[in-house]
């Protein structure tokens, strides 16, 4: 019995039937971008091969000289000239840099065919259409998913913690294709590695507490411990056929179980119906204080599945287990809010700008989330962009916890949403001067006719932490910068230092020969102040 090909199939052939090595050798400035034409191989790569792989969520940079189906403006290094727009950077004038990216496609292609994966990586074209131009022209050689941030998610799932955002892409498809099944199909195996390890749903945000029954302490330790947090009521009941369960069952489930007073039932309801769609990815602070404006946190995770689930019971041990990989701990952030029940669920649009208060940079994932690739597999355009209160929980927790490579990914994409923040910042406030992200090692450098600011970002709540991670960095890259202006360097995080930390400013600004500064960065409202 012959098969009938698969849409996939259909779909390369005719690509195919349009597009080969010798058309794109011989292709003009129109053949390659003009996107109002159908044909063109911009068009073909962004639209008319989505069932390859979409990538129509990156922007069109990517393409190095495109024309826009309509005009808009987009600042340096892209310049608009006779309707086309092209990076400045990579070409004198719009001929030239048409002239460069067709000789590095068609390098692509030449590699492509003759598998030579490791030569690919070596081609300076961006990320997104390169390595889907290797799927086109390769007999499907290569996994039709083509962000870095999707293949090393898999190659995480998978079980992987040794690569890292420097491995080259082939090492990660490579890796990821020694699991493939030999009855898939390349395009079914890579919709399964997909699936079940790089589809992102939005996360939730929640606030937990940490405090237990007469013991007024928070728990955190033993969070931490556990990696977990956890709730104690019912803590004899094991809740786990109740996770992702509707509202009224769970209501039944509590209705049928409370026999007590205190608390009432509702507030019983609403902390295990929370439980129950809490989901892989969702981000918790956890909170020492939350009653009479005293809102503390202490910590932040991320919720995690272990043996295939978000949710464990240990009566004797906390009670109801959400399972967590920490993000941050070790720290006390007084928000001033009132906050009181066991878990809230917050959002930007019921809490406003307590939402940002209380997850201060984690907030920007719920709003940029689906947006995270966008810089960080955009070569080109990276490479241009990019107190004590009293009443405080402060004693720092005795269990030292390590990021896992799920939590350092997570904390890896809130340092690149705040890094591409904090230099559009820059970029806004210093408009005559040159503004950079460096991918490599500098997160952002602004360099005026006589002076040089380096700036090293840390998404650390504790500003003691920010500096003390920081500071050798800084002090290595000025090090190393070869020039004869003036170098000024900061530490960039999230909050204002309290008395403590203004202390450990002023005891390196004494030490240092050269100016060193923290500046504390809202990038919700793009408000900064220097220390």
């Amino acid at each position: 019995m012959e098969l009938q090909p698969s849409q996939v199939d259909i779909k390369l052939a005719a690509f195919h039937k349009s597009w080969n090595l010798e058309r794109i050798q011989n292709m003009t400035l129109e053949e390659y971008a003009d996107l109002n034409n159908h044909d063109s191989l911009c068009y073909w790569l962004e639209y008319e091969t989505k069932e390859l792989g979409a990538i129509g969520n990156f922007p069109l940079t990517k393409f190095g000289v495109w024309k826009p189906k309509e005009e808009k403006e987009l600042k340096k290094p892209f310049i608009f000239e006779n309707g086309y727009f092209y990076n400045s950077k990579k070409g004198n004038n719009l001929d030239d840099a048409f002239e460069k990216v067709k000789q590095k496609i068609t390098q692509i292609v030449i590699h492509s065919q003759n598998l030579n994966w490791e030569e690919i990586d070596q081609i300076n074209y961006n990320i997104i259409p390169k390595w889907k131009l290797v799927f086109l022209f390769s007999n499907k050689a290569t996994l039709p998913i083509y962000s870095r941030r999707a293949l090393s998610d898999i190659v995480t799932g998978l079980g992987n913690n040794v690569f890292n955002d420097k491995t080259p892409i082939s090492i990660l498809q490579r890796h990821i294709l020694n699991y493939k099944l030999e009855s898939e199909s390349m395009e079914e195996f890579g919709d399964r590695m997909y699936v079940e390890f790089a589809l992102k749903t939005k996360p939730n945000f929640y606030i937990i507490g940490s405090k237990y029954g007469d013991d007024s302490r928070p728990q955190i330790n033993e969070f931490i411990k556990n990696k977990c947090v956890a709730v104690g009521f019912y803590d004899w009941l094991d809740f786990s056929s109740f996770i992702g369960k509707n509202d009224k069952e769970v209501n039944d489930f509590v209705i049928e179980h409370w026999t007590q007073d205190q608390p009432a039932v509702h507030k019983l309801q609403s902390i295990f119906t929370k439980i129950a769609n809490i989901k892989e990815g969702d981000i918790i602070a956890v909170k020492s204080h939350g009653a009479f404006n005293r809102l503390t946190i202490i910590a932040y995770a991320q919720v995690v599945k272990r043996n295939g689930a978000v949710y464990e019971h240990h009566e004797d041990k906390l009670g109801h287990h959400i399972n967590v990989e920490f993000l941050d701990a070790g720290f006390s952030k007084f928000v001033g809010e009132t906050y009181a029940e066991t878990i809230h669920e917050l959002t930007k649009k019921k809490d406003g700008r307590r939402f940002d208060k209380v997850f201060g940079w984690y907030s920007g994932i719920q709003e940029e989330y689906v947006k995270l690739d966008e810089f960080e597999d955009d070569e080109e355009f990276n490479e241009e962009y990019l107190e004590d209160t009293g009443f405080a929980y402060n004693e720092k927790s005795e269990e030292s916890f390590n990021r896992n490579a799920i939590a350092s990914v997570k904390v890896n994409q809130i340092h690149n949403i705040i890094q591409n923040r904090f230099i559009r910042y820059l970029t806004e406030q210093y408009p005559h001067d040159s503004v950079k992200g460096e991918k490599n090692r500098i997160d952002a450098k602004r360099e005026s006719s006589n002076e040089v600011h380096i700036y090293e970002i840390k998404p650390y709540e504790n500003v003691f932490s920010c500096i003390r991670d920081g500071i050798g960095q800084l002090l290595d890259y000025s090090h190393q910068y070869n020039t004869k202006k003036d170098i000024k360097i900061y530490i960039v995080g999230p909050n204002e230092p309290n008395k403590k930390d203004l202390d450990f400013i002023e005891a390196i600004k004494n030490n240092l020969k050269i100016s060193f500064n923290y500046i504390s960065f809202d990038y919700s409202s793009l408000i900064s102040k220097e220390f």
